[in-house]
């Protein structure tokens, strides 16, 4: 593993640096709340996971998102 990082590193074709990665709990988060109680960082945050993780943009969010409205309806009662 070592020698192949090396012999790519030589050639100049390394992988890129990873970023963070924001915890589960954050990601959550940020697909449960309203889109526009968001700051910018986080939204460009989610932005970033949901490209790199396929998975989380589509059905998974929306599924979410819908599960959003009866929780807060409990909440308020």
């Amino acid at each position: 593993m070592v020698r192949k990082y090396l012999a790519a590193l030589r050639e100049g074709h390394t992988e890129p640096v990873r970023t963070d990665i924001p915890s589960p709990h954050k990601i959550t988060g940020w697909i449960m709340r309203p889109r526009e109680s968001l700051t910018d960082e986080q939204e460009q945050q989610l932005l970033q996971v949901r490209l790199a993780c396929p998975d989380i943009t589509g059905p998974a969010t929306s599924h979410a998102s819908s599960l959003t409205w009866p929780v807060t309806a409990v909440a308020t009662c």
